[in-house]
């Protein structure tokens, strides 16, 4: 009889004891991070919410939630959600470089530069850390959002004396110098663009202006047949079709 009531008791235990799906759980946060992170990159943002929003349930302080969800509420436009969960993971964080570069770039979308700077600056501290031509590329890009011409192509440059091969300084490197008539550079810079980028409309259109300003008709057929083939429906082939009813 006395293990029968043992037994009971022991089962009555268990039935009135609810389950909490979402007890504190670190290692299921940091697995629904890492899958909300991966359907981020996928562009499958309905999923990556629920995957991080399901992460913060485990562990409200993680990081790495935390600065997934923020990038994400970023690319949402979401953005008093996106600088809540940024200095959410901030506050949790240690050294965590790839979130203060990030936490950079949002801050410089949000005008926000004097801010933006002190967090790319806390990154390129690290000496440890393995893109510093990323975030001098960031700084640029930054700056050149913001208008500060000067500090936008030196920090580009630095971007391409670590790494000769950054599309996207190459090309603003480029259109930088175009407007300073310095046009053998820019002529340069958008060679090695081309080099190791696909051609845009817009990439084929300033080495056409290029080549134009510098006299050189071959380049200017070669950049102008690709740009109508390739882009026949973009505004830089409309602009040669109104050039050429002139």
């Amino acid at each position: 009889m006395l293990r029968l009531i043992a037994l009971v008791l022991i089962l009555t235990g268990c039935a009135g004891g609810a389950v909490d799906e979402f007890a504190y759980n670190p290692k299921a946060a940091e697995a629904n991070a890492e899958l909300g992170k991966s359907y981020l990159q996928r562009g499958d943002y309905e999923v990556a919410m629920g995957k991080l929003k399901r992460a913060l349930k485990y562990n409200a302080e993680s990081v790495n939630a935390n600065h997934y969800i923020a990038e994400l509420y970023r690319r949402l436009n979401k953005m008093n959600d996106a600088d809540r969960h940024y200095k959410l993971a901030i506050s949790y964080s240690v050294n965590d470089s790839a979130l203060y570069n990030n936490y950079g770039v949002y801050l410089c979308g949000e005008k926000r530069v004097d801010e933006a700077l002190v967090q790319f600056e806390s990154v390129l501290k690290n000496p440890v850390y393995r893109y510093p031509e990323l975030v001098h590329e960031n700084i640029g890009l930054c700056m050149l959002q913001n208008g500060r011409m000067k500090m936008a192509e030196d920090s580009l440059r630095k971007a391409v004396s670590i790494n000769p091969k950054l599309p996207k300084s190459l090309f603003e490197l480029s259109k930088i110098s175009f407007q300073r008539d310095r046009l053998f550079s820019a002529r340069a810079f958008i060679n090695r663009h081309l080099e190791i980028s696909e051609p845009s409309a817009e990439t084929l259109w300033l080495a056409m202006e290029i080549e134009t300003k510098l006299k050189d008709a071959t380049a200017v057929k070669s950049y102008r047949a690709q740009l109508l083939e390739k882009f026949p429906l973009s505004d830089e082939a409309e602009k040669i079709h109104r050039l050429d009813k002139r």
